[in-house]
């Protein structure tokens, strides 16, 4: 992804991806989070442990921030170095996903109503089901932008890979060629 001219011809000979690439693999293990629900109990933690309500009842959305802001930062040099398509497809698919994962979190925290005992929210009504729904659907929708960005960004640089290079002719040889 986002390979410079030496990047290509360096994939081309050795099939091995450039280092921001394989970079870029080893942060994709933190998308464990969700499988784990690391920030669920985050949330819950802080919520007990301080009481805490209204847009800070998803507070696990704040103890982020930080790590996304210092990722994100990284990540600009190797963003600057993408081809213009495949830079917006990532930024909007970021700004997407972030919209739903940080913005609707936070809204449905305003929404989420009285905590029970367990420091877990009684939601009531509508407002916060449509409010989780759209959360859902804003992350899901941001995930399938970004697999949309990087299968068309991936079928760039296999045109690259396997452009034809060009072939300089010795026209004498076509002329004999030719006449023989």
């Amino acid at each position: 992804v986002g390979h410079t001219t030496g990047e290509l011809d360096t994939l081309r000979s050795s099939g091995t991806p450039p280092a921001q690439t394989r970079t870029l693999s080893r942060v994709q293990p933190s998308l464990l989070d969700e499988a784990f629900m690391v920030h669920e109990q985050v949330g819950r933690a802080l919520r007990i442990g301080y009481g805490l309500r209204g847009g800070w009842h998803y507070s696990w959305v704040f103890v982020y921030l930080l790590p996304v802001l210092v990722l994100g930062t990284m990540a600009v040099p190797f963003v600057r170095r993408l081809p213009a398509k495949t830079r917006a497809a990532f930024m909007i698919a970021g700004a997407v996903y972030l919209a739903g994962a940080a913005g609707m979190e936070t809204v449905g925290g305003f929404l989420a109503g009285d905590l029970n005992e367990d420091g877990e929210a009684a939601p009531r009504g509508l407002d916060y089901l449509l409010s989780v729904a759209l959360e859902e659907a804003l992350e899901m929708l941001g995930v399938a932008l970004l697999i949309r960005g990087m299968l068309r960004h991936g079928a760039l640089v296999q045109r690259e890979i396997t452009r034809p290079q060009p072939v300089a002719l010795d026209m004498h040889e076509v002329v004999l060629d030719a006449v023989t």
